[in-house]
């Protein structure tokens, strides 16, 4: 039975060293990529990296993930797999605070509904970016939370060197400090790509701005064709489980019924507007509109929504 409020420090311990016996054997037991290709790119960026050093600035590679997997990559492609499940529990602990901090009845179940998502079972023991995205994400906005404002802006500028998606998280921030009249802050949302472009401007014949210049992804174009706009809505059961799916549907619900958008009122519920609700959504959106209308290079890959999997379940969970 789970404990209210506080949970008891068993049960957590309990529900942790269980999710590791799950992962550990997915990593150790299960003799596969999982996923279309792309983890064994990022391994051999990483792992490479540090005889090839312009692989740290490979925009598609994305130089903070391959910076950060790069000691485990030397270890092997199983090296990185446990990068990526040390990224998913430093999540769930940092889910489980923003939950006591928001004061959820139960803040364990949503560290138990992360582990257990399918899109979190099948994408974490990889070589994927999804899983240290979410775990950037989550400590900032858990640092924002605690009022460590500066902390938040600093890790949220070195999103989009994870996963492309940071500059949506990016331009939510950035309408957060507005909101708050917190313009000192503004500047350090571009230290992500103020510093990766002094570092890799060599690596991208003299261009200070590759950053913005050299990004993977153009806005009109999709090798890959397209799909429908009903893709990613079809597959929230595949993505996140039924009750996943329940969730995000309560979420809509309370969002527009019962919490509506006090953007005025409390700095909490305006992170929760922005970096919770916003992430997910803006998240979800974008690859709605990417893999619809072909664009953005998307291939309609389910796995990009565990980048915003715990804003999608605090969403849900959210009172």
């Amino acid at each position: 039975m789970l404990s209210p409020i506080k949970s008891n420090q068993k049960e957590l311990i309990g529900f942790l060293g269980f999710f590791a016996f799950v992962y550990l054997y997915l990593v150790f037991g299960v003799y596969s990529t999982i996923d279309e290709g792309d983890s064994i790119q990022h391994y051999l960026n990483a792992k490479y990296a540090w005889i090839h050093q312009r692989l740290f600035y490979d925009h598609w590679g994305k130089p903070l993930f391959t910076f950060l997997a790069s000691p485990f990559a030397q270890l092997g492609f199983q090296g990185i797999q446990i990068f990526n499940v040390i990224q998913l529990f430093g999540t769930l602990w940092c889910i489980y605070l923003i939950a006591i901090h928001y004061k959820f009845r139960y803040p364990i179940l949503p560290l138990i509904l992360m582990a257990s998502f399918p899109v979190a079972l099948v994408n974490t023991p990889g070589g994927l970016t999804e899983p240290l995205f979410a775990h950037i994400l989550c400590w900032a906005i858990y640092a924002n939370l605690k009022g460590k404002t500066s902390i938040t802006t600093l890790f949220i500028s070195m999103l989009p060197f994870v996963r492309s998606e940071g500059l949506i998280v990016v331009i939510l921030m950035l309408f957060l400090l507005l909101i708050r009249k917190e313009w000192w802050q503004i500047p350090l949302l571009l230290t992500g790509h103020v510093l990766y472009g002094i570092l890799g401007a060599q690596y991208h014949d003299g261009d200070f701005l590759w950053t913005l210049t050299k990004i993977p992804y153009p806005a009109n174009e999709g090798v890959y064709g397209h799909g429908t706009w009903k893709f990613f809505f079809e597959n929230l059961t595949l993505t996140f489980g039924i009750f996943g799916r329940i969730l995000i549907a309560l979420g809509i619900l309370l969002t527009f019924f019962k919490n509506g958008f006090r953007l005025t009122k409390t700095k909490d519920e305006q992170i929760w507007i922005f970096l919770i609700l916003g992430s997910f959504a803006g998240i979800f959106l974008f690859h709605v509109f990417a893999w619809s209308m072909g664009k953005f290079n998307s291939f309609g890959l389910l796995r990009v929504m565990l980048a915003a999997a715990p804003c999608a379940l605090l969403w849900g969970l959210y009172d």
